[in-house]
């Protein structure tokens, strides 16, 4: 099967501006961050909907440039099911177009029938697409692209009334069905987590990162995608010296100086990788990182506190029940393994 390329592509008037990455042929990617509108054109372009103003789109031998034709419809299938005439009915939404990937009569109809069995569309399968329920429309659009194995399949927020285990297992099902090149929209750091093998992270119609979606979320290697993650990251501008991190103000923050040769520095902590610290030495190659509390907020299962360092505001994601008071100071510990820096210039990361 065929992977999916994004050839410094611009498209949308600039929505998308330079946009380019590579899908290896058989895997799932995420499309994370941007606006959604440029999420959505990403997958426009690989559905023929739409043709880049320069740039190259490639899925497999099949291509699409500002000049000629958009990529032909079929060679990749959308699960929202936008495109089913409203007047036929859901069979004939999965079965056409099969006799024209080189089925014959025979073949087509048992290989919709087998897939509208699959997807538990047997009663539903004479109800025109505009009288049809939002699930048989979802589980049509499965169905379809089970049936027709076209190279590339997307899919715009898969998750966004449904619950992610579930989905995610359906997508990874249908892709190993398929062999096909999964592209994914999603608005939630979690969901691309969840679910890829890979995540491109869009900002300002460009790639700002792209990788294992876990990798990202380890290392992130710049500033701006440090935000990839459940929760954002804390980022805090710092003065390396001797005896480790400072804020400009002179808050000691600890932290080896050896983490960077740069004077200057944007320390990122995760909220989930601070834990309540007692003590005047921070944790042994951490840092820690003293708050007067703003705001604390219980989710049953964690407890999510706000705080306030000098000017700066950070948010820690603590197990349910520590004690915090509106108002007065605590202490915030962080592991040395889970020190980002960056460079305050370029943004990209440093260690």
């Amino acid at each position: 099967m065929s992977g999916v390329v994004f050839d410094d592509v611009v498209a949308g008037a600039g929505r998308l501006n330079g946009l380019s990455f590579a899908a290896p042929a058989g895997t799932i990617v995420a499309l994370v961050g941007g606006d959604r509108a440029a999420r959505r054109l990403a997958l426009d372009l690989l559905t023929g909907a739409a043709r880049p103003a320069s740039g190259e789109v490639r899925i497999g031998d099949f291509a699409a440039r500002s000049f000629g034709s958009p990529l032909p419809h079929g060679v990749a299938l959308s699960l929202d099911g936008a495109d089913f005439a409203p007047r036929r009915n859901l069979y004939d939404a999965i079965a056409s177009g099969l006799r024209q990937r080189g089925l014959s009569r025979a073949e087509a109809e048992a290989r919709a029938l087998h897939a509208a069995d699959r997807y538990g569309l047997g009663g539903a399968l004479a109800t025109r697409a505009r009288d049809a329920s939002l699930p048989h429309l979802r589980r049509t659009a499965l169905a379809r692209a089970f049936a027709h194995r076209p190279p590339a399949i997307v899919a715009d927020e898969p998750f966004a009334d449904r619950a992610l285990g579930e989905a995610a297992a359906e997508l990874r099902a249908l892709r190993d069905a398929t062999g096909a090149t999964l592209v994914v929209a999603v608005g939630d750091a979690g969901a691309a987590i969840a679910l890829a093998d890979a995540a491109v992270l869009l900002r300002d119609g460009r790639a700002e990162a792209s990788g294992a979606p876990t990798a990202l979320y380890e290392r992130p290697p710049t500033v701006a995608a440090s935000g990839f993650g459940p929760y954002g990251m804390n980022v805090l501008p710092v003065r390396a010296n001797q005896t480790g991190l400072s804020l400009e103000d002179g808050t000691t923050l600890g932290g080896a100086s050896v983490r960077t040769g740069a004077t200057f520095a944007l320390l990122g902590v995760r909220p989930e990788h601070l834990f309540p610290w007692e003590g005047d030495m921070p944790p042994e190659h951490g840092a820690r990182l003293p708050v007067i509390v703003e705001n604390v907020q219980s989710t049953g299962a964690d407890l999510f506190a706000t705080g306030r360092i000098g000017a700066f505001s950070v948010t820690a994601r603590l197990p349910a029940g520590t004690s915090l008071t509106v108002g007065a100071p605590a202490q915030f510990g962080v592991k040395g393994e889970h020190l980002h820096m960056f460079d305050p210039r370029t943004g990209e990361r440093l260690a």
